[in-house]
């Protein structure tokens, strides 16, 4: 039986600090004891420099590092049985729409390709 693949990404300027849907669900999944990997990624707009918020916020310019981030973390766990399950809020949910995409065209690489391959392909 596979396991429980899960990618939550959350909205614009929302990170665990805003305790959105996203992050409760994810706070949720990772105190399971499902046989499952859940990742979190924060949302567009949040980083360590002021000018992310305002500019990333607007132009969404960390969106392919994101998709990145959730692409990666699949391929790093996928085993053929597995589930794999998206969620996201706003432009979290058009970045977990993104890596569904990636993985209706691309299918989901094997774990010891290149990881510049990846960067390749976003």
């Amino acid at each position: 039986m596979g396991r429980n693949i899960v990618v939550m990404c959350d909205g614009t300027w929302n990170n665990p600090n805003s305790q959105t849907n996203v992050f409760t669900l994810y706070k949720e999944l990772i105190e399971r004891d499902y046989e499952q990997h859940v990742l979190y990624i924060d949302g567009i707009g949040i980083g360590e420099l002021a000018w992310n918020f305002i500019v990333d916020g607007a132009m969404a310019l960390s969106l392919d590092n994101k998709i990145k981030e959730g692409y990666r973390f699949i391929v790093d766990h996928y085993h053929p049985d597995d589930d794999i399950w998206l969620f996201g809020f706003s432009r979290g949910a058009y970045t977990a729409r993104c890596i569904a995409g990636m993985i209706r065209n691309c299918g989901i690489l094997n774990r010891e390709i290149n990881p510049d391959q990846i960067d390749k392909s976003v």
